[in-house]
């Protein structure tokens, strides 16, 4: 029994990625139609069947192989978007783990792209522009990783096999044991906290998560576990400053940000709206819900400046939720009412003509008496 346990020990060891490749169906998911012969080539490259490879141009396309055709290796191009990619991931949950495997590429290489690539929680990811070599070696490296566990991540996945099944004492022997495996095991702090707050232990639960922060700061899941732990307890000033760290780490999300902006001015802590702001201005999606946010925040930030004397930053605030041109009326009538109430009339008058010249005119055309 012992030297058949051995022989399969053995042969798992001597896998290689290719061969196992050579076995799965795969997803190329990219909206540019040259990029994705690009990737079939290297795919075949690779060692895929082309007869199990299926191309996507969109996000219907992609959903549809996954669901229909039971493919769980995914080669995606963030042109589809990132929701479309939660989207596959979620519906990849109810395969078993080790079967799948998804490699992100991404255009953006700044630190919103890259925040994006690990907080999705992809297994593997190449940034453009990249070469055919370059783009092969970090494949196979994560593949193999994948198929191919250290100790630590073998642990790992058996103990949130375990809490998955709802055995919450077999699942935290397994992170405990996972802790002293791993160089650096935020994963098993999270796991174990993840296991703590089932069990009401919130106060344990906090432990856990911070001490992941402190073996890696920008530990993705357990600043957000943090997060949702504190506001949940309506801890709203510690909430808050998790929350900063989780938002200037990983800026690519659109609800977080709408979260980070209220609670800012909730907070006081009106000078990071221009943090914000510029964060928004980074973002690929800027939906008309998250546009309201930001004008209504640098509104009130310029009526805490007017009330400050910071007159010409009071303007420039104004002027940049004006900008966005959401609800202009809304925010133009709050600026110039604010403006007006301590003293700036000649500002106001400025700001109606530039952001409503009809409503300037107007006034403009009517006697004195009645334009006053």
């Amino acid at each position: 029994m012992q030297k058949g346990r051995d022989t399969a020990k053995r042969a798992v060891e001597k896998l290689d990625p290719k061969e196992v490749l050579r076995e799965r169906k795969l997803l190329i998911a990219d909206l540019d139609p040259v990029h994705r012969a690009f990737m079939l080539k290297l795919a075949c490259d690779l060692g895929f069947d082309t007869r199990k490879i299926f191309m996507a141009k969109d996000a219907e396309e992609a959903l549809h192989f996954v669901k229909e055709e039971g493919v769980t290796t995914i080669l995606y191009d963030d042109s589809l978007g990132i929701r479309t990619l939660e989207a596959i991931q979620e519906h990849l949950q109810k395969a078993q783990a080790e079967t799948v495997f998804v490699f992100l590429v991404s255009q953006n290489s700044s630190q919103a792209g890259v925040g994006r690539a690990v907080e999705t929680d992809v297994d593997g990811f190449c940034l453009k522009p990249f070469s055919s070599e370059e783009f092969k070696q970090e494949f196979v490296s994560a593949f193999g990783e994948k198929i191919q566990p250290d100790e630590f991540r073998k642990v790992l996945n058996l103990g949130k096999a375990r809490l998955y099944e709802g055995d919450l004492e077999q699942a935290e022997k397994l992170f405990e044991k996972a802790k002293d495996l791993g160089s650096t095991p935020s994963s098993a702090h999270f796991y174990a906290g993840q296991v703590k707050i089932m069990k009401q232990l919130l106060e344990e639960s906090r432990q856990e998560f911070m001490q992941g922060l402190l073996l890696n700061q920008i530990h993705c899941k357990c600043l957000k576990a943090m997060f949702d732990l504190l506001y949940s307890q309506q801890k709203t000033e510690e909430s808050y400053e998790v929350l900063r760290r989780l938002v200037g780490i990983f800026p690519d999300n659109v609800e977080r940000l709408k979260l980070v902006i209220a609670m800012a001015v909730k907070t006081g802590n009106f000078f990071d709206i221009l943090t914000w702001y510029e964060v928004y201005e980074g973002q690929d999606e800027k939906t008309d819900e998250v546009k309201k946010h930001v004008c209504a925040a640098l509104s009130i930030f310029g009526r805490y400046l007017l009330m400050t004397e910071k007159n010409d930053d009071a303007l420039k605030a104004f002027e940049r939720a004006l900008a966005i041109g959401v609800k202009k009326e809304v925010f133009l009538t709050y600026a110039v009412e604010s403006l007006q109430k301590y003293g700036l009339g000649d500002e106001a008058t400025r700001l109606v003509k530039q952001y409503d010249p009809e409503f300037a005119d107007a006034l403009a055309g009517l006697p004195e008496t009645a334009a006053a």
